[in-house]
């Protein structure tokens, strides 16, 4: 998000949305149970982060976007 330019900052975050569904769709139901229990448990606590973050800086964030 330091960049300033807005169409960099969009296409990482529609970067990161399609690499959140293509791990979630493909790439997790090639893993054997344990480990998918476990990526979906790693995935959950990024996501958590993610949203912890954004709602502590949420007004900076939406002047940067």
């Amino acid at each position: 998000l330091g960049i300033r330019r807005r169409l960099y900052r969009w296409a990482s975050l529609l970067m990161l949305a399609a690499t959140l569904a293509h791990v979630l769709t493909i790439d997790v139901w090639k893993l054997d149970t344990v480990l998918r229990i476990a990526s979906f448990l790693t995935l959950g606590l990024v996501l958590l982060a993610l949203g912890f973050v954004y709602n502590r800086w949420a007004d900076e964030i939406k002047r940067l976007l």
